[in-house]
């Protein structure tokens, strides 16, 4: 069985067990960044809602999957209550899962009305502040500089924070992306390269020491960012989020 097989019959078990309806279902962390390492677990994220009889009750309810694994694939979701929740917020990662560049399964129809909202409802000062404070603890620990992987998401981390300084935007998932507006070509880049492909054939947990030149561009970056202010913007009325949760629960499969 090809993978993409098996992640479409893992994906209508979770549905058919759950009795929920997929939104949206990615690929998240470093297969969607573009540099897994050879043992990368497959992780799956999911965006789904339950039938509308289940949202109408005195009692909340669990709006969270956790932890379902099958060989390689581990999936987790947010129900769309959660994921609105998430949106007011302004949480990062929900803006990584609506753009990841790779999608298993997904209704158009009800992600259309969530990335409207999610648009909309875009704050640069808290998802700055994400990247930032995500970077700062990858940087100034020792792992960072003997771990490819922890190196890596903490560079990745540092230019998405500049991405939202400079752009006011969610940044690119995919870290080429990044690297091409951030870092051209020249010797900082070829040490990248050499390190992107150290991490595709290294395990998880492997060690091996950074380049120097990487580590200092990186803590010359966090300190170049981490005085910066960001403009705060936030989308007040919640009335919005009623209706589009609204809208979605209540859109026929077959519409």
């Amino acid at each position: 069985m090809d993978k993409n097989t098996q992640i479409e019959r893992f994906l209508d078990k979770i549905e058919d067990e759950y009795k929920i309806t997929i939104i949206l279902a990615i690929e998240s962390g470093s297969r969607a960044w573009g540099f897994p390492s050879k043992d990368s677990d497959y992780d799956i994220r999911l965006i789904y809602h339950h039938p509308e009889s289940w949202y109408l009750s005195a009692f909340k309810k669990r709006n969270v999957i956790e932890n379902i694994f099958e060989d390689d694939l581990d999936a987790a979701g947010w129900d769309i209550t959660k994921s609105l929740q998430l949106l007011y917020k302004g949480n990062a990662p929900v803006y990584e899962w609506l753009n990841s560049p790779i999608i298993y399964r997904q209704d158009q129809q009800k992600l259309s009305l969530l990335k409207g909202l999610a648009f909309k409802a875009f704050n640069p000062k808290v998802i700055f502040y994400h990247y930032i404070s995500l970077a700062k603890k990858k940087i100034l620990t020792d792992s960072t500089r003997k771990n490819s992987k922890s190196f890596l998401y903490a560079l990745r981390a540092l230019l998405c924070a500049q991405w939202v300084a400079e752009n006011k935007t969610p940044p690119p998932v995919e870290f080429e992306n990044l690297v091409e507006c951030y870092i051209p070509a020249g010797t900082l880049n070829d040490k990248l390269t050499n390190l992107l492909k150290v991490k595709s054939v290294a395990c998880e947990d492997d060690k091996n020491e950074i380049d120097n030149q990487l580590l200092k561009y990186a803590e010359e970056k966090y300190t170049e960012l981490a005085d910066l202010s960001i403009d705060e913007k936030r989308m007040g009325e919640t009335g919005i989020y009623d209706r589009v949760l609204s809208e979605i629960i209540k859109i026929s499969p077959n519409a």
